[in-house]
């Protein structure tokens, strides 16, 4: 939860930020849950991609 505090307060010093990407980052703020879903799935693709990589090798 640190890091998507420090992310926001990051973003909002930031001006040019798309709306979308702003509403993303509300939502995962007011959920962890969704962020820990995120992530979760993002390490799934990531090994399988290594696993494909390594096949390929």
């Amino acid at each position: 939860m640190r890091f998507i505090s420090k992310i926001s307060k990051i973003m909002k010093n930031i001006d040019f930020i798309p709306k979308p990407f702003e509403k993303i980052l509300n939502i995962f703020q007011e959920s962890s849950i969704m962020y820990v879903a995120f992530v979760a799935v993002h390490s799934q693709v990531i090994s399988r991609s290594f696993d494909a990589s390594y096949a390929f090798c």
